[in-house]
């Protein structure tokens, strides 16, 4: 009853109201959209009974909305104001994906704007030839850039009897990086499997957080483990990347025990500054010299891998990696209809130069603009950051701005 209750006065008590509202809206909806969430770690009493209709659901979210409009005159301290700030932007996200129930077409530029408060910069057509042209020096021959990058990826390929070992080697050298950075409790803990399950969720690896600081990291074996993509989920996923995310969000409710830090949302501002900062934990985890010297001295030996230049390989993920407002681009195109499937394959493959086009365009499909969470959420956390290295993601992550 308390959690049904309106505002009044406002202020602390409030925010608790309206988070908790705010669970229970996400949880409902979830019943129409499974994709919506990955845990809820709280109590029973806010699971909701049977399904049910959306424009109910719909209807009460613009409810809580203009509640939280009004709460915003009774708060006093920077934290409280943040913490509304975050429930107002995850139910704005969450009327979003309400009015998608309800049967709405939006464009990928009206998703970005109303689920992620973001708007995507001119694309640089110049930038990537740039980028790609500095590529295909580090990689010389006469196949495409793309065979190349391919044959590259071919030689790192870990044999599927020691995937476990080579990921384990991974996920010890993160974690060896990143503790001085981020302290973890004496029983965090992380697990490794691998599975199919998470190609039919749409993502490479996927950190499962099932509380008590302990995160369960699964690795999609539909895809062919290389050295390079095992370090780079190893930070994504675990060290300093999902894991410790999920760490201090825990450490954060036991202090503050606040409802909403229960839920592990799949939308909103929380997906875009969450997957962009375990991309950028993943940058800056291991900066190109100790990456290479990693690459030569275990994991290469770990794979029986020895054909690799690690030098051109850590250069070459580098650039990689400034491909990805491709991506966006791409989808962009693709989802309004101006590029033809076709080309957008070519584009993925050429420019992008991703392993496996047809799985990401199935993704964005299926995904939309959540399938861009990855790249443009690196881009906005690169802009928070007061420094560019793990202890400026620590201070960005620790202040009371980080999810929104």
């Amino acid at each position: 009853a308390a959690l049904l209750a309106a505002c009044a006065p406002p202020g602390a008590s409030c925010l608790d109201a309206i988070a908790g509202r705010y669970v229970q809206a996400t949880l409902r909806l979830y019943q129409h959209d499974p994709s919506l969430v990955d845990a809820w770690l709280g109590p029973g009493r806010l699971e909701p009974g049977p399904r049910g209709p959306a424009k109910q659901v719909a209807a009460d979210i613009a409810a809580l909305l203009d509640e939280a409009a009004r709460a915003g005159d009774g708060l006093s301290s920077a934290e409280e104001k943040a913490r509304l700030r975050y429930l107002t932007l995850q139910l704005n996200a969450l009327r979003f994906a309400a009015d998608q129930q309800l049967g709405r077409k939006a464009s990928v530029d009206e998703q970005l704007k109303e689920e992620f408060a973001l708007e995507l910069p001119p694309f640089d057509a110049s930038a990537v030839q740039r980028t790609l042209a500095e590529i295909g020096g580090l990689l010389p021959g006469k196949d495409t850039l793309a065979q190349r990058v391919n044959d590259l990826r071919r030689r790192m390929r870990v044999p599927e009897d020691k995937e476990h070992e080579v990921f384990e080697a991974a996920l010890s050298a993160c974690k060896d990086v990143s503790a001085p950075v981020f302290p973890m409790p004496a029983h965090a803990s992380v697990t490794i499997g691998f599975s199919t399950f998470a190609q039919h969720l749409g993502w490479d690896g996927f950190a499962d957080h099932t509380g008590d600081f302990r995160t369960q990291i699964w690795i999609n074996q539909e895809v062919p483990l290389d050295v390079s993509r095992a370090l780079r989920l190893a930070c994504h996923e675990g060290y300093p990347g999902h894991h410790v995310q999920h760490v201090r969000i825990d450490q954060l409710f036991e202090s503050r025990q606040w409802l909403e830090l229960r839920l592990t949302p799949v939308f909103g501002r929380h997906l875009l500054l969450t997957e962009g900062a375990a991309e950028v934990a993943s940058d800056l985890a291991l900066p190109a010299d100790r990456r290479a010297a990693l690459y030569r001295e275990t994991l290469f030996p770990a794979a029986d891998v020895n054909a690799v230049d690690a030098a051109v390989l850590v250069r070459v993920e580098d650039l990689q990696r400034e491909l990805l407002p491709v991506v966006s681009d791409v989808a962009r195109g693709f989802l309004a209809g101006t590029i033809t499937k076709a080309r957008a394959r070519e584009r993925l493959e050429n420019e992008a130069l991703v392993p496996d086009a047809e799985v990401l365009l199935a993704l964005i499909e299926r995904q939309r603009a959540r399938a861009l969470v990855y790249g443009e959420g690196r881009r906005v956390i690169y802009s928070l950051l007061p420094s560019r290295d793990l202890a400026g993601l620590r201070a960005l992550m620790e202040s009371a701005t980080a999810l929104q």
